[in-house]
């Protein structure tokens, strides 16, 4: 079925509130690349899209199509998964093909004849933004926002756009039902289209309600069409398809309706904060039968497809949910697979990237091997996780209305919770210097807090950053901050960069400030140069070598929503919301200029940069690694290359205990090796070390007499290599 456009955002407002508003926002095509290109993705994210095909599922989580075993409703088993460079927002299947489509990257379609090694066999450039996908015969019908567009999918390997119908407003979801298509125009109602000839598809009739045609999502019975609006649910009388009536209405109850699905006498409501189960036995009087209210506070059920007693939503915090309705005055989660949040930021140590991941809190990423960046642990948040520092073994996460939540993370595959800091306002960001924690405090300013003891954290002082910005409107609100020595340099919002002096904790002082035209969020400070992301404003260069008296020095416009910024290796690197990232050369400050870009699957909101690479937290689409290529200095290791064609197809379980089959597919006939190595580089087994012909293949690997951990897996076929890593747990 459909699924809404929402996605969270920082904002001051409430986080569900700013996401529906920020998917209002036209998001343009991707550009393309200049002198950067993608080292590896950690694609995970919230899961927005599912579709039922006999005993399995298939869902997206954030770039990342997974396919679960079902057939046992209360125990789901994850079998496969692939990614692409774009978050998921719809699926379909037929026969062996999956059918995938994204904002950002298209049409994709997979092989998933071998549920556990899906491969991608086609891809296909859509006229718009793809929001969701229904299938009849060999064609492809797909809400592409500015209407639907239809692909011949006779061949899957090489998919052809032959029609297009054009709307008004923002297209969200297709359904075909016989000879015709039902298109949910968020502006201007229900479309019904005569597709007997794809490659001419033709209006019949328009369903428009008064006063506003906000419909999401559309489900077909009979002679009846259900519609989830935005203000309830609106059932049409479709028996003329020329004259669709509206025969019955039932408002919302708490939530904005955004997908449904019909199964015997009953509809299946996504209202964003969980699920509603009606009784439509009789159309025009539907009943509300019973209510699920979300388990997660910022947990927003996508999409649902029913399926006889069983409801599966697609959820932005929980991934993929099975819940029982076989009572359908008490719906209840039944099983499920986790999923993962949305990723506002990232910090890099070493081998390891740590994801501030939303209602996911921490995500840690072992970045090795980049292009096969994969999580190794995580703690969840008590609240959203927008911002984290980590010093030594420490992470601090910058947890929003949760306060300060600070984490053991001396092992990475087990971080565990030490303190949690209430905060009078949320906290979105945090910076740590020595003994010290600065948090960016929203609307009541800068927090100091003592961290000696990381159990225990205290309140050392506060900087009072509420006060009338220029414009004698707006308040100041802070939102990041970054630390040099005794001095904090502070993103105001509306107030623009203020720099305080904390040499005395419990008595900050403001030294400076100076407005800026937009809507100051991060800092990153270098020398006697900060570099404030101004959002609506650009990226400002401002010298504050004099800290009493900041002065403008340059500006960069080039971009919509600079949403973070980072300095490293002599070039800033900048995360524009609809932009992607964005690197610049200030060798003269008064005058940047653009030396590289690259446009990510989703919204680029936050950015760490180190030895050349660029690390985008790509809010729904997870992280990206980003080489910048003016960077000389970065070394490619063997096994970091991301390879034109993958060999590995993965390994399946991962985790295992003990037993895992390794696959991997040749081009070609070669001479193979493949060896498994613990993390220290040790060898520990050779699994094959002979010719083998071209075609997939699979070997076992037992880890019986091996202790618990991370193992890495080395193919060599020819001259051509890959690398993976897998995990036992006994």
């Amino acid at each position: 079925m459909a699924l809404s456009k929402i996605s969270f955002y920082h904002s001051a407002l409430p986080t569900l509130l700013v996401s529906l508003l920020i998917n209002l926002i036209p998001m343009s095509a991707p550009a393309q690349a200049s002198n950067v290109s993608l080292q590896g993705h950690w694609a995970e994210g919230p899961s927005e899209a599912v579709a039922l095909d006999g005993s399995l599922a298939y869902y997206g989580a954030g770039g990342v199509l997974r396919i679960a075993d079902i057939s046992n409703p209360v125990s789901p088993q994850l079998l496969g998964e692939a990614a692409i460079h774009s978050v998921i927002l719809g699926v379909a299947v037929s026969g062996n093909h999956a059918f995938v489509v994204s904002a950002y990257a298209g049409l994709r379609i997979f092989d998933v004849g071998n549920p556990a090694a899906p491969m991608e066999v086609s891809s296909l450039e859509l006229d718009g933004l793809g929001y969701s996908i229904a299938l009849s015969g060999d064609h492809a019908f797909i809400s592409v926002g500015i209407g639907m567009q239809v692909i011949d999918v006779s061949d899957p390997a090489a998919p052809i756009a032959v029609g297009f119908f054009p709307v008004t407003g923002p297209t969200f979801d297709v359904l075909v039902q016989g000879q015709f298509a039902f298109v949910s125009d968020f502006g201007s109602g229900l479309y019904i289209v005569d597709i007997s000839d794809p490659t001419l598809p033709t209006q019949i009739g328009v369903y428009q309600p008064f006063p506003l045609g906000l419909i999401e999502a559309t489900a077909v019975k009979g002679n009846f069409a259900y519609c989830a609006d935005w203000q309830g649910l609106r059932v049409i009388d479709i028996s003329n398809p020329a004259n669709p009536v509206e025969v019955a209405f039932m408002g919302s109850t708490g939530g904005l309706f955004f997908d449904l699905d019909i199964a015997g006498s009953h509809v299946y409501i996504s209202d964003g904060s969980g699920l509603r189960v009606v009784d439509v036995s009789n159309p025009t009087a539907p009943i509300l039968r019973g209510i699920m209210d979300g388990l997660h506070f910022g947990d927003i059920y996508y999409t649902v497809v029913a399926d006889g007693d069983l409801a599966y939503l697609a959820s932005s915090v929980n991934g993929l949910r099975v819940i029982d309705a076989s009572d359908p005055t008490d719906p209840f989660v039944l099983s499920g697979l986790e999923g993962r949040g949305y990723s506002y930021n990232a910090e890099v140590r070493g081998d390891l990237a740590y994801v501030a991941n939303g209602t996911r809190g921490l995500r840690i990423v072992d970045i090795s091997i980049p292009s096969q960046a994969e999580e190794i642990g995580g703690i969840n948040s008590h609240f959203t996780s927008q911002g984290l520092d980590v010093s030594g073994d420490i992470a601090y996460v910058a947890d929003t209305d949760a306060g300060l939540f600070i984490i053991d993370v001396s092992d990475p595959a087990d971080p565990i919770e030490l303190s949690l800091l209430p905060s009078p306002d949320w906290v979105y960001d945090v910076e740590v210097e020595g003994n010290r924690a600065y948090l960016a405090n929203g609307n009541i300013g800068t927090a100091i807090v003592d961290v000696t003891n990381p159990a225990a954290p205290s309140l050392l002082g506060r900087y009072d950053n509420n006060q009338l910005c220029a414009d004698g409107l707006s308040n100041a609100f802070v939102r990041g901050l970054e630390v040099r020595g005794d001095l904090v340099y502070v993103a105001e919002g509306k107030c623009g960069l203020r720099i305080i002096d904390v040499s005395v904790p419990n008595a900050p002082f403001s030294l400076g400030s100076l407005e800026t035209p937009g809507n100051a969020v991060k800092v990153a400070v270098d020398g006697d140069l900060a570099f404030v992301a101004d959002s609506g404003g650009g990226l400002r260069i401002i010298d504050v070598s004099l800290p009493s008296s900041p002065l403008l020095r340059g500006i960069y416009a080039g971009v919509q929503s600079v949403s973070d910024v980072a300095v490293a290796d002599g070039y800033v690197y900048i995360a524009c919301v609809l932009q992607g990232m964005r690197v610049l050369d200030v060798s003269n400050p008064s005058s940047p200029v653009e030396v590289g870009s690259y446009d990510t699957g989703y919204h680029a909101v936050g950015i760490a940069a180190d030895n050349g690479r660029a690390y985008v937290a790509d809010g729904l689409d997870g992280m990206y690694i980003l080489l910048n290529h003016h960077v000389t200095s970065v070394a490619t290791l063997p096994g970091q290359e991301v390879p034109a064609t993958r060999l590995l197809l993965g390994n399946h379980p991962n985790p295992f205990n003990p037993i895992t089959l390794i696959r991997y597919k040749l081009p070609e006939a070669a001479h193979v090796r493949l060896m498994v190595f613990d993390v220290g580089g040790r060898e520990i087994a050779r699994l094959v070390d002979a010719p083998q012909g071209a075609g997939p293949q699979e070997l076992r690997f037992d880890g019986s007499d091996l202790s618990s951990g991370v193992y890495l897996y080395r193919l060599q076929a020819g001259e051509r290599r890959d690398a993976g890593r897998m995990l036992l747990v006994k």
